[in-house]
This record gives C-alpha cells, structure tokens and sequence, in this order.
C-alpha cells in the first residue's frame, strides 16, 4: 500500500512539473512576436555625467496610463512593453531641474531613444523638450518600414486591403507563381528579401494569424480586409530579431486600434461600379460589376485612464459579372444541318442532350459550332 502512494505521489510530482513547464512555454510564446514598443535612454548632468536615481516617468497621452522607473547606477532606463501611441517623458532628481519631453510618439515595435541632459536649477524650474530629434532606430539592426494610420487611410487601395501596402517596403515583390486556391489559401502572397512566401510571419497584436499551410491570410477573396481597425502595421524585411525566430522571411506586425480618454468614432462606405469600366474583347455587353465596403469604429473610456472601449464592423457586398467563352452547337446543327453533309435527322431520344447546351451568342464558325 505505502509502495502504491508512493508511486502516486511520484506521478503526482511529475505531473505538476510537465504542467510547470508547458505554462512556461506558453508564457514565453505570448512573450515573443511582441508589437509593443520600447522608450529608452540616459540622463546626464551639464558636465555629460551619470546621473543615477534619477526618477522617469512615461505617460500614455491618448489613455492617461503612466509607468514609473528610476535611472541605474549609470543613468540609464529602458521602458519596455509600451503600446504605440503619443507619450510624454519626465526625468526628476533632486538639485536638478526637471526636464519634459513632449510629443513623443511610438510606432508598433520601434525602440525610442530619449535623452535627458538635467540642469542645476531649484527644484520649480521645469525645461520641456518639444523636438524628438531624430528617427533613427539605434537600439535594434533589423531594417523594416512603417505605415501609419494617416498612409494606411489616405492611399487608394483597391478592395481595401491593407496586404497591398507590403508592396511598397524595399525587397518586397509579389510572388505571381505562388498556387492560390481554396485548398492553399487565397491571401496575396509575398516574397521579402528574397524568401520564400510561406517563410514570411504575419501577427495581429502579437497573435498568429497565418493560415493552416503557412501562408498569407486572406477571406474568400483574397483580401486581408479591416483598414479602419488597424492603427498601423510595421514590416520588417531584414535580420529580425530572437523575438520572431518562428520566421526565416519577413514579419508583419500590425496593431488594432484602442479607446482612448476622448470618444472617438468614424462611418465609412466605399463605392467601385462599372460606370467607367471598358468592355472585355470577349464581352458582347459590359458585365454588370457593384462592390460595397461599408463599417463602422467606436472607441472610448469605460473607466477613465484606466479602461478603455474600442469595437468595429466591416461588410464586403460585391456582385460581379464574368464572362465565360464555350464552344456550342449552333442553330443549324440541332436541326441536323451539319455543313458538307447530308442532313441528319435528330432522334427524339437525344434531343434533350442536345438542349443542356445552350442556345449560340456569339461567332458562328460556320461548321455547325458557334460560341456561347
């Protein structure tokens, strides 16, 4: 009996520990592909020494959400997990004025860098710091490009979808020989710096969203739709870091919108029709075309600085001509008039053979076929 709980005890032990270490796993899989973004940077006095203990503050302008942190023995900080959005940086210590940086923004998985440089001053002087300075990522030696909210609304994208706009980052190309079917998947497909489509990484605040073979999603009809819900989208093309080690290609990390303090809201309907369309060389009319992109956003405080709100809805409803070409019998050959022979008579029997083909539209090829 002791040997038996003994024994129990023991799978009870090792069952605890796999269990142990599939969370941890899974944590660190929630941790990696991040799209937050990081602020960092160091803090000197006038004579370019360390300041440490200084104390930063980081506030969220667009939620009122603040982080607080103090610089380390050799003045530095790093602020990480930061959404993109507009910030606000304060270094304070004591004997040295407090200095303000404004206007900061953040970019979906872009490292900041903001510096402080503290003056002597009594503690009510405050210098505040309009200028951000220069954009130029020094934290990080992956290559990749942005698209924020204004390109991503303003440039036409036809079907609106937001796939278009990889296109545009250098060493992007469109891989027209990838096979898009409903087995394989139908989204755009991309080949980044030289990779195959399939090798490529796209996420959606930090979760997976490519398809069952690997590929790029896409709906039915191929489009990577929702524009007004994504704030922006970052690609990076090149040398990505540990993060993203699922993907030997390029990655894709596009960040939804949020509520913010103020409600906020958009209504929007996209028209395309046939009115300037031009007729196909196949088509005897123009086929009929009608697409209609419709939705709406809404976003705003539940709690104020603390809980936030944002919810939307997109329709696609589109009907669209296309026009077939088939080879037919023409009117003379279901009579039994066939062109250099005798005529034929038609048997009661495979006359409704005959008529599952439909009756001629278009250029008779005068040997009893014509086109439908």
């Amino acid at each position: 009996m002791q040997k038996k709980i003994h024994r129990l005890l023991s799978f009870s032990k090792n069952a605890i520990a796999c269990i142990s270490i599939q969370v941890l796993l899974l944590s660190m899989l929630s941790m990696g592909q991040s799209t937050s973004g990081v602020i960092s940077g160091d803090v000197t006095d006038p004579q370019d020494a360390s300041v440490p203990g200084a104390k930063i503050s980081i506030t969220n302008l667009d939620t009122g959400q603040q982080r607080r942190l103090s610089t380390d023995n050799r003045g530095n900080y790093r602020v990480n997990g930061l959404p993109a959005g507009r910030y606000e940086a304060k270094a304070e210590r004591e004997g040295f004025s407090t200095e303000v940086w404004t206007g900061v923004t953040l970019t979906v998985a872009e490292e900041v860098s903001v510096n402080f440089k503290l003056k002597v001053r009594p503690l009510t002087a405050q210098v505040s710091v309009t200028d951000q300075g220069s954009r130029i990522e020094t934290g990080t030696s992956t290559i990749s490009g942005l698209m924020d909210s204004k390109t991503i609304r303003d440039l036409p994208l036809n079907g609106r979808d937001m796939a278009q706009l990889i296109l545009l980052q250098p060493g992007a190309i469109n891989s027209r020989s990838s096979v898009q079917s409903g087995t394989t998947g139908r989204g755009t497909r991309f080949s980044l710096a030289g990779a195959r489509p399939n090798q490529n990484l796209f996420t959606i605040d930090g979760t997976t969203i490519n398809d069952a073979l690997n590929n790029t999603p896409g709906s039915a009809q191929g489009l990577l739709i929702g524009v007004e819900t994504v704030q922006e989208f970052r690609v990076l093309t090149t040398n990505p870091g540990a993060d993203y080690g699922r993907a030997a290609g390029g990655v894709f990390l596009a960040v939804t919108k949020s509520g913010t303090n103020q409600l906020h809201g958009s209504v929007f309907d996209f028209l395309r029709n046939d009115v300037l369309d031009a007729r196909n060389f196949f088509d005897q009319d123009k086929p009929a075309f009608r697409r209609n992109q419709f939705g709406f956003t809404a976003g705003g405080p539940v709690i104020k600085n603390r809980t936030f709100l944002f919810g939307s809805y997109e329709a696609l409803r589109e009907r669209k001509g296309i026009t077939r070409v088939a080879i037919v019998p023409n009117d003379s050959a279901r009579l039994g008039l066939i062109p250099g022979q005798a005529e034929i008579p038609v048997d009661p029997r495979s006359q409704p053979i005959l008529d599952l083909f439909p009756a001629a539209n278009g250029k008779d090829f005068g040997d009893g076929t014509a086109e439908f």
